[in-house]
């Protein structure tokens, strides 16, 4: 958990800062503050574990973010958002709305245009 989040909690590994942690050969656990200050996603080999800030939707048939629910900052989300862009992976599973497996650069270019309508729909 992210010490931003973790206040007052007594917590085996906690994360601090916005640098990636690896927490295995395979598994890094990278800071993504936006929907809360602490929030983070979850990298396991090519899936990401994204919480409550990435998800798929079937009715738009894209990869969402839900400002309605950002709880700490639109536009620090949307930063660090971009910096997912850059990862490799093919999947992700949310805490909230559908899952989505794609090729690795589909994923790539669906987390682009996640961006992208991030960024026009700023508060």
């Amino acid at each position: 958990m992210h010490a931003d989040d973790a206040v007052g909690l007594d917590i085996e590994i906690l994360i601090k800062g916005t640098d990636p942690f690896n927490l295995y050969e395979d598994t890094s656990i990278i800071p993504v503050p936006g929907h809360t200050k602490g929030s983070v996603v979850i990298k396991y080999k090519s899936s990401l574990f994204t919480g409550d800030h990435l998800a798929w939707s079937d009715f738009d048939k894209r990869l969402i973010a839900w400002i309605n629910y950002c709880w700490f900052d639109w536009d620090t989300q949307i930063e660090f958002m971009e910096k997912l862009v850059e990862l490799s992976f093919d999947a992700v599973y949310p805490g909230h709305g559908r899952r989505i497996k794609l090729e690795t650069e589909q994923m790539k270019t669906e987390m682009s245009r996640c961006v992208q309508w991030m960024k026009d729909n700023s508060k």
